[in-house]
């Protein structure tokens, strides 16, 4: 579904969440409004292009999906299944995410926060690097302090879909040739944001203290 891949928020949503933010002292030049990543999701060994899908770091198989989780703990883009081998900027070049963020108004207003991996640009705010053998500088490391709490909160999301739908999460029940694995996580993002409007919200939610639409709103701009 479109809607998986990218749900539009309105320009009312987006401010409360640079709000949401500043909260949690975020300077409200920034514009913050999102949270962004990436997630690996082990399935079983598959019988070809294993090398594809085989992530050294996490020594494990599997695709890998792009998220951008809001301060009301709704998760508004989901990219397609990248192969698991690509780093997190790759996986967000073929995502074609930022050509669609500064295309769209009033979104190219609005900045989402990343971890190191990604890269520090128009549309992203990304976590400063540490240099090999060296020490950040004094002003990265507070902004690396300043926002390294609420980057983390995208990994809550994670968690709870993992929580709600734990067979997506059972690497021998997710086997990429037999059937359609990214198809099996994208109805578990979409039920978990149904989820969250059902119960008035989760973690993310009342950690930022913002609510998430409702399960009328939420439906009625998805299902079209």
């Amino acid at each position: 579904m479109p809607s998986i891949l990218l749900y539009p928020p309105d320009i009312e949503n987006l401010l409360e969440y640079v709000a949401a933010f500043h909260q949690h002292g975020i300077p409200l030049e920034l514009h913050l409004a999102f949270v962004l990543d990436a997630k690996k999701e082990q399935t079983c060994k598959p019988v070809r292009n294993e090398r594809a899908m085989f992530t050294v770091y996490k020594k494990a198989h599997g695709p890998k999906y792009q998220t951008l989780e809001a301060p009301d703990g709704m998760i508004y883009h989901c990219s397609m299944a990248a192969d698991g081998r690509r780093s997190d900027p790759g996986v967000l070049r073929d995502s074609n995410l930022l050509e669609y963020w500064r295309s769209i108004y009033p979104l190219y207003l609005f900045r989402m926060v990343a971890d190191t991996a990604y890269p520090n640009n128009d549309v992203i705010s990304a976590m400063y690097r540490r240099p090999r053998n060296e020490r950040l500088q004094y002003l990265n490391q507070l902004f690396n302090q300043i926002l390294s709490p609420e980057r983390v909160t995208v990994e809550w999301g994670y968690e709870k879909i993992v929580d709600l739908w734990a067979f997506v999460d059972y690497k021998k029940c997710q086997k990429l040739l037999k059937s359609n694995v990214e198809a099996i996580w994208h109805l578990a993002v979409w039920l978990t944001n149904l989820h969250n409007c059902v119960n008035g919200g989760n973690q993310i939610s009342e950690y930022f203290e913002v609510k998430p639409p409702t399960l009328e709103e939420y439906i009625a701009n998805t299902l079209h």
